[in-house]
C-alpha cells in the first residue's frame, strides 16, 4: 500500500531507492541519538537521498495511514485513557 506513495519514481534517470529500504531507514533514523551521518552510512545512502527519504514516508504516514490506522481518543475515552494511564505508570490527574 505504501509503495504507491513511497516508490522509486520510473521516469527518474536513475533508479532510486527501494521501498523496503525506505522503510529500514526511516525507523533507524528515528530511534538513532546520534548524527544522520550515522544512518547513512550503515544504509550505504547519501544525506540528501537519506533526508527526502525520512520527510516523504513521515508524510505520507501522516496523510495516508494515519487517518485510518490513528485515532486520538476524545470526550469521556479521553478522560479514561488519562485516568488509566496515570494508574500505571503513578500520576494523578
Amino acid at each position: 500500500m505504501m509503495s504507491l506513495f513511497i516508490g522509486p519514481d520510473p521516469s527518474a534517470h536513475r533508479m532510486g531507492l527501494s521501498v523496503e529500504k525506505k522503510l529500514a531507514i526511516t525507523p533507524h533514523y528515528l530511534r538513532d541519538t546520534e548524527s544522520i551521518t550515522v544512518t547513512t552510512n550503515s544504509f550505504g545512502v547519501s544525506r540528501s537521498a537519506e533526508s527526502s527519504t525520512i520527510r516523504t514516508l513521515c508524510i505520507s504516514i501522516n496523510t495516508y495511514l494515519g487517518p485510518r490506522c490513528l485515532s486520538v481518543p476524545t470526550g469521556d475515552s479521553l478522560n479514561s485513557t488519562v485516568n488509566s494511564l496515570g494508574g500505571k505508570i503513578g500520576f494523578s490527574v
